[in-house]
Parts: C-alpha cells; sequence; structure tokens
C-alpha cells in the first residue's frame, strides 16, 4: 500500500530548488521559467522581489508542504490542490527553522496540536489563519452546543482528527494546472493514497474525506473508477467547481455536516 509519509521522508532540504527528489527531473525538464532562488527573507522584501513575480509562480524556496496532521491517526481527511503563499511565508521558514523566533512562537505543542494549521502559537501565519477563518463558524457552532469547552480545545479536538493533503505540495499564491504536473511523482502518490487508501475506509465508514479543492485533478471526476465507492457512502464529500472556490466548513455546509458526524463517533 502506497505510504505518504514514507514518500515524504525522503525528502532532505539541501540545495535549491526545494523538491522532492523523485520530482527533480520532470522540474527541472519543463519549469524553468516559473521559479527563481529567493536566499532569505531579506531578499525577499527588495523592491525586485516583493510580490514582483506572477501569482502562479511557484515558490520552491519554501520547503514543500505535501500534507498536515497526522496520517496514522486523523479521522477527518481533506484534499486540497497546493499550499498557499503570502508575504510572510518567507519569514516564518526561516527564522523558526533558526530559532529566532521567540519563544512563545517557536516551541510547537505538538502533543495538543499535531496539525499545526490548528496550533495557536501560528496564529499569526498564512495558513493557520486561512484554516481558522475556514473553521471558525464551525467551531462557534461547536461552541454553542458544548458550552463547557473553550476555543482552544475545539482547536485541538480539530488537530488530532483532522489531517489535510495537497495534491500538488509546491507553494504559490495562486495555482494553475499544467499539464507536466501529472507526470510529477509526488502528485501520483498522493493520487494513490487517496485511491488505494483513503477512499476504501471512507467507504466502510472508518474516516470522513472531503475532496474541498480538484477533485478532476484527485481522480474523483465522474467518469472515475472510484465514483461508485464515492456515491455510496456518506462518508465522502466532493465539492462541486462551482463550490471549490469558497467552499465553507461551516456547520450547514456539506463538508462541515460531515466533519460534525465524524466527531460525533469519537469526541462530541
Amino acid at each position: 500500500m502506497i505510504c505518504l509519509q514514507e514518500f515524504w521522508n525522503e525528502y532532505k532540504r539541501e540545495a535549491f530548488p526545494n523538491i522532492h527528489p523523485q520530482d527533480k527531473d520532470v522540474f527541472l525538464k519543463n519549469s524553468k521559467q516559473c521559479y527563481h532562488q529567493i536566499e532569505s527573507y531579506k531578499d525577499y522584501c527588495t523592491k525586485e522581489r516583493f510580490l514582483a513575480d506572477s501569482s502562479t509562480f511557484l515558490h520552491l524556496s519554501l520547503d514543500p508542504d505535501p500534507f498536515a496532521g497526522n496520517l496514522e491517526t486523523a479521522e477527518i481527511f481533506i484534499l486540497l490542490l497546493n499550499p498557499g503563499f503570502g508575504p510572510s511565508s518567507y519569514y516564518w521558514q526561516e527564522f523558526s527553522n533558526h530559532g529566532e523566533l521567540p519563544d512563545c512562537l517557536s516551541i510547537r505543542d505538538v502533543n495538543h496540536f499535531p496539525n499545526k494549521n490548528f496550533d495557536p502559537t501560528r496564529s499569526a501565519v498564512g495558513d493557520f489563519l486561512w484554516w481558522q477563518r475556514k473553521f471558525d463558524p464551525l467551531i462557534r457552532h461547536i461552541l454553542a452546543e458544548y458550552k463547557t469547552k473553550k476555543y482552544w480545545d475545539v482547536l485541538s479536538v480539530l488537530s488530532h482528527k483532522i489531517a489535510s493533503i495537497e495534491l500538488f505540495p509546491y507553494a504559490s499564491q495562486s495555482f494553475r494546472w499544467k499539464a507536466w504536473y501529472d507526470d510529477l511523482k509526488s502528485v501520483n502518490v498522493a493520487r494513490d493514497y487517496v485511491k488505494q487508501n483513503l477512499i476504501k475506509r471512507a467507504a466502510k465508514g472508518d474516516i470522513t474525506l472531503i475532496c474541498l479543492r480538484g477533485a478532476a485533478r484527485w481522480g474523483l471526476r465522474k467518469d472515475s473508477e472510484v465514483l461508485p465507492l464515492c456515491q455510496n457512502s456518506d462518508s465522502i464529500c466532493i465539492y462541486e467547481p462551482k463550490d471549490a472556490r469558497a467552499a465553507g466548513l461551516g456547520p450547514r455546509a456539506s463538508g462541515g455536516k460531515a466533519i460534525i458526524k465524524q466527531l460525533k463517533k469519537s469526541v462530541l
């Protein structure tokens, strides 16, 4: 069975570009015009660099971000297209790696928050802010239902129960699929992990699977061979293209309802 974690254990940050070793040949053959090296946060803040590239520019000076959360213990999996990018991205990578962030920001509480995107110590980071906006209506709903819980408590529960997977693990401000992305090993490993592992588990009701972005790219379109499994399980939620861009996860949204149902099995 495909193991996404083991595949990404092969990645080591060595020299620019920061890509998985099994992706390098495809990248070097196809993508020389869509990235260049950014040496540091200071380099990025110069007139020539700061928000100067196209929105689809690939920031390969940043580490790949293929998934978040504990893939072994998560009960809710959210499928996305690629990691976002914001002006603070270089700051957080550079200074967190060098141990130069303030103590309250540099110490990750992995016991309470295995999924970094729900960790309050990262609440100034772009990815936390994106996820918090998505989940705030759902969190408020849970707080109203279970008045003994605090916002921090719900974030911790979500951090344990939710994992997310990016189909294309390299960051950009906005995203446009290119045909050669289908040749990347990382993309195919992610797809196979979903088809061979998560779809089957969700079809049996063991986990909840939510495809928030890029169903067709994930191979979950109408002519997909896995569609019968998806149609016959209320544990699989696929957002249509017209809903995906502003996809909500509030208590009334299909994804939010699926999350609440899964949480009620174990923690609510």
